[in-house]
């Protein structure tokens, strides 16, 4: 996959992980168009890729505010 195409997927998933935390605001109907457009990119992709694997993302949660933590 190209570079930009691979930013742009990098892009989308970091937007749709804020929207998921509540970081982004929710209105209904941008946001079916915008799922609906996210699909149709990553159909896309996986058609020109020939590929059919699945992927694994995986999601660090990130804080506001730093976090202690002591072990016992």
């Amino acid at each position: 996959m190209p570079k930009r195409e691979r930013g742009e997927l990098e892009r989308l998933e970091k937007l749709m992980n804020k929207f998921e935390r509540g970081q982004v605001a929710h209105i209904e109907w941008l946001d079916s168009l915008t799922f609906k457009a996210i699909e149709r990119i990553k159909e896309e992709e996986s058609k020109r890729n020939g590929s059919t694997h699945l992927h694994l993302i995986v999601d660090l949660r990130t804080f506001e505010h730093p976090v202690a933590f002591q072990v016992l």
